[in-house]
């Protein structure tokens, strides 16, 4: 077991904490709820052991990180700077100007 593990536990319980607290947070001080929800959302049929895969999803982002340091400490190093990066930096615009950047402008049009 590496050195740092009940280090990197603490860490971890300390980020998902912070996860809670910051979406009960945005839910109790925000005035009225953002439905994500669209017009093809209705056509996709309900398959009922999806939801296994969704209720595992909270313990997967308390456990991986955890998994993963246990396993490779530089994986861990590169999974939090990610997670880091992807949460805390500006994220991308879309720039229309490509073939592929078209696609997915026509799905947008189309689908949302």
């Amino acid at each position: 077991m590496p050195d740092n593990f009940s280090k990197v536990v603490i860490v971890q319980a300390v980020l998902l904490v912070f996860q809670i607290i910051m979406y009960f947070g945005c839910e109790y001080f925000q005035s009225g709820f953002h439905d994500v929800k669209r017009g093809i959302d209705d056509k996709i049929p309900f398959v009922e052991w999806s939801v296994l895969v969704y209720v595992l999803w909270f313990p997967l982002i308390a456990l991986f990180p955890i998994a993963l340091f246990y396993v490779n400490e530089e994986y861990y190093v590169f999974y939090i700077t990610a997670l880091f990066y992807s949460v805390f930096l500006r994220r991308f615009v879309i720039c229309f100007c490509g073939f592929s950047s078209c696609i997915l402008a026509l799905f947008y049009s189309v689908f949302l």
